[in-house]
């Protein structure tokens, strides 16, 4: 279940629409969403839930189609500013409640979350305009972060490849 939440390649299903929850385990651990994230609420919900389980069942194929609005809060990043800069930082204590609830039982997925919030601080530093520099001064900052977690991760976990990438990004702040 960890690995449908937290996926070891840099990338998350972490969303919760594809997904059946059963009500007895949401109740019983008092598992709720939190409030306060604009971003990754969904992703730590279903992380949350999944260090509850035994065991999951998967169904084949497709069974939704996604629809993104553009008035959704994913379909505004596109107008970023300044003036939401702390709903944009959100995704960021997203990712490290992430770590913090699994890195004492799995190190390893923690450090591919590491990994993955590097990459998003990459990724948001590309669409963020140049005049939103409060933004992109703390995407640099995290960048530096999640990047130095990821190169501390331990062995075998990110290819030379992928650790000379990260650092080129690290270098460069891009």
């Amino acid at each position: 279940m960890l690995g449908i939440a937290v996926s070891g390649e840099l990338r998350y299903q972490g969303f919760i629409l594809n997904k059946l929850f059963r009500a007895d385990i949401i109740a019983r651990n008092n598992l709720r969403f939190a409030t306060d994230l604009a971003y990754n609420e969904d992703r730590l919900f279903c992380t949350e839930y999944a260090l509850h389980c035994d065991r999951v069942n998967l169904g084949p194929g497709l069974c939704y189609w996604y629809r993104q609005d553009c008035n959704s809060t994913m379909g505004a990043l596109t107008a970023m500013s300044d003036a939401k800069v702390n709903q944009y930082l959100s995704e960021f204590v997203g990712y490290d409640r992430l770590m913090e609830l699994i890195a004492p039982e799995y190190p390893d997925i923690a450090s591919y979350v590491a990994g993955d919030a590097f990459y998003r601080t990459v990724n948001l530093k590309r669409m963020a305009p140049a005049d939103a520099p409060q933004l992109r001064n703390a995407l640099d900052g995290l960048m530096q972060r999640y990047g130095q977690m990821t190169l501390d991760a331990p062995a075998g976990l990110f290819s030379g490849v992928q650790k000379a990438k990260i650092r080129a990004h690290m270098l460069l702040k891009r």
